[in-house]
């Protein structure tokens, strides 16, 4: 290195000290969030970008703070998040079209002296890719092995990535970046940034889906006069045209999966947005978001177990046909995903259970203490149930911050409208709360929001059904949001006459 350079590490001060106890969240944002904050400008170039992309990863800390505040380096795993949460948002061309349509926002002080700085000067001659380079590298202090695998490159790449934009980046960086902050109420806003989560990502995909579809209907009816029906082989050519359930028997016969240990019965869900779940014997430890797929042109890739056991994406050869899906290896150097996924062909599981068990309405009344219980009873995030009681004290005409009860002793009620597979949500008022979809297996049931106002994704719950009386548990994320604890757990609904 040489003299004149100036190498910028970031801060430590707050990294949990090894056998120490955990921070809490509200401790660990206001430690991190500013630093975070500063360097996710020098990537983005832009403030409120920049505080999005801050608040998507506080958001998925908080779902899963339990886990992350025991992590040796929570600290790591935020940046690691951060950057994954930009690069989606920049892959998925939302910031272009924020861009484009939205209203510009209002002016601040900062302005003015954000165009006269060299800094922005500076990155505006850098790619996209050679800020995230050479920001995770000379100013996070993170190695080019490590930056590569931020970033989805090799190593060698990272290194050519931070060497481009190295002319550009000296010593003032970490001087210029003081010259932004967060908004006084960013740790409010972190909570509020949830409910606003962008309501288009899967229209391209449905709009490709649907366009795919219309040509394949227009080839066959051309086809169909003059010729024989010939046996096609299916090729998927979207997340869409995969959709669905699938199980799997892993045999202990086979060497590979008996020294990997992953024997026994599995199901896989394949969402139409590109989501994948996978469930088994194996009580599989997946830090970080959900995990991802996308179908192009009968090219099956996923990100399962990134960062766990796995240290790419895979991709596959895949096909269905006669309720088989088939993956065949392509480059994959995981070794536990290819037996996982490839072993064996995944047979697509019926349909979900008819819906008409739960037709009809349900209503359940009670007391603002008795849903106070449930939520404390409930394993949510200590800051979410604090947001809650604070928010339900406010509707409520509470004074106290820690008793939401104490303004009115007026009884809660909710109605639940099961309608040929819809979900509609009233209160005592019979004003409409959720609209969304659900369909039950056995004596579960899956509930996913129309708008995404209330729900990112889906929701479970286990149910009860005596004598026109429902109870319900709800299941992982549903259980930890007070939200919805509230409405679902505190008494059993009965159906209306």
């Amino acid at each position: 290195m040489s003299p004149d350079r100036l190498r910028l590490v970031r801060d430590t001060e707050t990294a949990v000290a090894e056998g120490a106890p955990p921070l809490s969240f509200d401790a660990f944002f206001a430690a991190e969030s500013e630093t975070l904050y500063r360097r996710m400008w020098l990537v983005t170039r832009d403030r409120h970008e920049a505080e999005e992309v801050v608040q998507d990863a506080f958001l998925s800390l908080l779902e899963r703070w339990d886990r992350v505040a025991g992590l040796p380096d929570p600290t790591g795993y935020l940046y690691r998040t951060a950057f994954n949460a930009w690069k989606k948002r920049t892959r998925r061309g939302a910031l272009a079209i924020r861009n484009t349509f939205a209203s510009p926002p209002e002016s601040d002080g900062f302005e003015a002296a954000d165009a006269r700085i060299v800094v922005d000067q500076a990155l505006d001659q850098l790619t996209p890719r050679q800020r995230a380079a050479i920001v995770l590298t000379e100013l996070l202090g993170y190695s080019s092995e490590e930056a590569g695998e931020m970033l989805g490159v090799r190593p060698v790449t990272a290194r050519v990535l931070a060497s481009q934009a190295r002319g550009t980046m000296r010593s003032w960086l970490e001087r210029e970046s003081e010259r932004v902050a967060l908004p006084a109420d960013a740790a409010d806003r972190v909570f509020e940034r949830g409910r606003r989560r962008a309501r288009n990502r899967r229209a391209a995909a449905l709009s490709v889906s649907a366009l795919l579809f219309l040509v394949v209907v227009s080839i066959i009816r051309a086809a169909a006069p003059d010729r024989e029906p010939q046996p096609a082989v299916p090729t998927p050519t979207s997340p869409g045209s995969v959709a669905g359930s699938y199980s799997v028997v892993l045999s202990e016969t086979s060497d590979a999966i008996r020294r990997l240990g992953v024997g026994g019965n599995y199901t896989m869900r394949l969402d139409p947005d590109g989501d994948l779940e996978l469930s088994g014997p194996k009580a599989f430890d997946l830090p970080g978001g959900p995990m991802t797929f996308d179908v192009q042109r009968g090219r099956f890739t996923t990100d399962a177990f990134v960062g766990t056991r796995c240290d790419s994406p895979g991709t596959y050869r895949v096909t269905l046909g006669g309720g088989l899906l088939t993956l065949v290896p392509v480059d994959d150097q995981c070794e536990v995903r290819r037996v996982l996924l490839a072993s064996d062909p995944w047979t697509k599981e019926a349909g979900a259970s008819p819906t008409d068990r739960l037709e009809g309405d349900w209503t359940a009344t009670f007391s603002c203490n008795q849903m106070v219980r449930a939520v404390r009873r409930a394993p949510v995030v200590p800051g979410s149930e604090t947001f809650w009681l604070q928010a339900t004290g406010r509707e409520r005409g509470s004074a106290d911050p820690d008793d939401p009860c104490a303004g009115s002793d007026d009884l809660v009620a909710f109605t639940f409208r099961f309608e040929d597979g819809r979900l509609l949500i009233f209160d005592r008022g019979l004003v409409e709360g959720f609209d969304g979809r659900y369909e039950l297996q056995g004596n579960r049931i899956t509930f996913r929001d129309g708008s995404d106002e209330n729900i990112d994704g889906r929701y479970r719950a286990g149910f009860v059904l005596r004598d026109d009386r429902l109870t319900f548990d709800l299941l992982g994320r549903a259980g930890a949001d007070p939200f919805f604890v509230a409405t679902w757990e505190s008494a059993p609904f009965v159906r209306n006459a």
